[in-house]
């Protein structure tokens, strides 16, 4: 399952939209590798950005790949296992 299934999955609210195009790589790294930023979902849901980044964030649990989701502001920011990808990753490679 891909991070995008997991949260429509997780999250059922957002089930009926389309979230791929709203992730980007987070100004710091320190806060993650992918970002979700909750400005247009606050406007579907006539919350603010910070209400709905802390209601994905508290809904999720961190899945196989994923070490941690944190809501940093309007964000939800994700980081990834390093070992668990390289679990992922290096056999897809090997098959190449």
């Amino acid at each position: 399952m891909n991070l995008v299934e997991y949260i429509q999955t997780t999250y059922p609210a957002v089930q009926n939209i389309d979230v791929r195009h709203l992730y980007e790589s987070p100004a710091d790294r320190s806060f993650g590798e992918v970002a979700l930023p909750c400005f247009s979902l606050a406007k579907q849901f006539i919350k603010t950005p910070l209400q709905i980044a802390k209601e994905i964030a508290a809904q999720l649990q961190p899945a196989e790949g994923i070490a941690q989701i944190e809501a940093t502001g309007p964000y939800v920011n994700f980081s990834f296992s390093p070992l668990r990808l390289a679990q992922q990753i290096i056999p897809e490679i090997q098959q190449q």
